[in-house]
């Protein structure tokens, strides 16, 4: 019997008017062509390996329960906040907010604390999140 291996789920924090965290940095970025193609493959290793990524790729952080995806653009360091689960840990991931990182030091600051917030909106409203959408 061939097994084939389960891809993870990618939900995405849906912060206001139907937009998820991700549209609303993307639109931030002004569409920086090269940054989406980095976010993009990131995302495509995560749906395939879940946390098992590559060193440096996806790392803790100080609140138990959220992680830090790296993307490096040519002139902006950012990193995705995410979690796994909230509703299914065993095969989904949802991303929660974006930061931008200079000089080791995010902006905004509370950017963890942000992304532990919108976390636990979902856990109490489940509607506060839908599938991510690959953005071109």
């Amino acid at each position: 019997m061939i097994e084939f291996p389960r891809r993870w789920r990618i939900y995405a924090f849906l912060s206001s008017e139907d937009k998820t965290v991700i549209q609303e940095w993307a639109r931030d970025i002004k569409g920086d062509k090269d940054l989406l193609a980095r976010l993009n493959l990131r995302l495509d290793l995560l749906e395939r390996h879940g946390s098992d990524l590559p060193p440096n790729m996806l790392a803790g952080t100080s609140f138990r329960n959220v992680d830090k995806l790296r993307i490096f653009g040519r002139n902006q360091t950012w990193r995705i906040m995410l979690c796994k689960g909230p509703i299914n840990p065993n095969f989904e991931f949802t991303l929660l907010y974006a930061a931008q990182e200079k000089d080791r030091k995010l902006i905004p600051r509370d950017a963890y604390h942000r992304a532990d917030q919108n976390r636990l909106a979902i856990i109490e409203n489940e509607s506060r999140r839908k599938l991510h959408e690959r953005i071109k």
